[in-house]
């Protein structure tokens, strides 16, 4: 089912929440093809599962929202889920700022037990090699707050280059972009 046909079925009411304006300021990472990734600097032994609409994980929070456009990635220490990241397949934010499409990892968490252990980095670089090996796409984006300094850390640790911030509004399928100030570059 389409967004359009899901935003008919649900009602008026939905289709006037999706056309709300809705304020953008993300940061965009990237890494391309020729893109080396530094050595992983984890501190302890990671297990990492792949978890699409074909393979579930068993855990009703992560396989509700696995459809074909989204994946996880599970990263478990000593058998605890430490961190959940999700590769979205079909966002479209980048393209609307002049990017080329990509797929981009967001909705990422580590559990505050496992913090300080650098499995972000190493979560990162375990998809970009992932998403490299089953020749889904050559080139990886993120998208982060910038005001989140723990992730942009995690996500620089990793080898992703800021490519730019992406300011404006949205409204419905529209982004209305934001000039840079006066006197600053596009970037960040």
């Amino acid at each position: 089912m389409t967004r359009v046909a899901r935003l008919r079925a649900a009602g008026p009411r939905a289709i006037l929440r999706a056309l709300r304006p809705v304020r953008v300021d993300e940061l965009l990472y990237g890494v391309g093809a020729h893109d080396t990734l530094p050595p992983s600097a984890c501190s302890a032994h990671v297990d990492i599962a792949r978890f699409d609409r074909q393979s579930l994980s068993g855990d009703a929070a992560v396989d509700r929202r696995l459809d074909g456009r989204r994946v996880c990635y599970v990263a478990r220490v000593d058998g605890r889920v430490a961190h959940r990241s999700w590769l979205h397949l079909d966002t479209v934010l980048p393209s609307l700022f002049g990017f080329a499409a990509a797929p981009v990892v967001g909705d990422c968490a580590t559990d505050p037990a496992f913090r300080g252990l650098h499995l972000y980095p190493h979560v990162l670089a375990h998809i970009v090699a992932d998403v490299r090996a089953r020749g889904m796409a050559t080139e990886v984006h993120v998208l982060v707050s910038p005001d989140n300094v723990a992730s942009i850390r995690g996500i620089e640790r990793a080898g992703f280059r800021l490519l730019d911030r992406l300011r404006g509004v949205r409204v419905g399928p529209f982004v209305l972009r934001q000039p840079a100030p006066a006197g600053r570059a596009p970037s960040a």
